[in-house]
């Protein structure tokens, strides 16, 4: 059997991990979890210690403060690769990404160095967000194919790994801290030559709480791909 990680990056997120990780262990007992928690204020460090009692496959990064999704992301996969891990899964906390696709994607992960949790394509979509959040969404998208030729779903935060494959010190310094790690880490993939694959996921709304993911953050991650793009592209011209 082989050795996997859920990564679960949290701020003020109680009410859902309290659903999210008896769901998980259901489903996947012998998974380890990674939680990284910046500094959360809502009773989540405590449910945690608690949980702990009763999963000792869990681990815990205490932050003191927040430093960034893709900080969180990072710091969540190098716990994973020091645990041994050979697959890590990253799944955002909110119950917005369902635990039924991470076995869809483990089992394309088989085949490629890192899979993509898609909400395009056949089988694929978002429910319940605003329009204004739906087309930013798209014209981040729009944009990773009109300057990379990629259809892959670069902003999307359910992800697998093969911890074989993964430049994890590369990965640490030259991806982004903030929103943009998503858009950073696939391009940074892709450059070295990384297979990456997709499968369809439905992301739902979000079931308790606000979203840490303002649209301030999104557009800048956006704008930030737009010019790195517009870099790329002026270089090549």
């Amino acid at each position: 059997m082989h050795k996997v990680a859920i990564v679960l990056p949290v701020l003020n997120e109680k009410k859902n991990l309290e659903l999210l990780l008896p769901e998980i262990v259901s489903q996947h007992p012998d998974f380890f979890i990674i939680v990284v928690d910046d500094n959360s204020s809502d009773g989540t460090s405590e449910f945690l210690r608690n949980f702990k009692n009763m999963h000792n496959k869990l681990n815990v990064i205490h932050r003191l403060e927040r430093l960034g999704v893709g900080s969180a992301h990072k710091q969540g996969i190098l716990r994973a690769v020091e645990l041994g891990c050979e697959f890590i899964v990253t799944m955002d906390a909110d119950r917005t990404h369902k635990v039924s696709d991470i076995q869809k994607l483990l089992n394309s992960n088989e085949n490629f160095d890192m899979v993509i949790g898609t909400r395009y394509g056949n089988g694929g979509g978002i429910v319940g967000w605003s329009l204004f959040r739906h087309l930013l969404t798209r014209l981040g998208h729009f944009a990773t194919y009109l300057f990379f030729s990629s259809n892959f779903d670069m902003s999307s935060g359910m992800r697998s790994y093969k911890s074989s494959s993964l430049p994890i010190d590369v990965l640490i310094k030259k991806t982004a801290d903030q929103y943009d790690y998503f858009f950073t880490s696939v391009l940074l993939f892709k450059r070295i030559g990384l297979s990456i694959g997709q499968v369809e996921i439905i992301l739902n709304n979000r079931e308790y709480g606000n979203s840490k993911m303002s649209l301030k953050l999104m557009f800048n991650g956006v704008l930030s791909l737009v010019k790195y793009g517009l870099r790329i592209r002026k270089i090549d011209s």
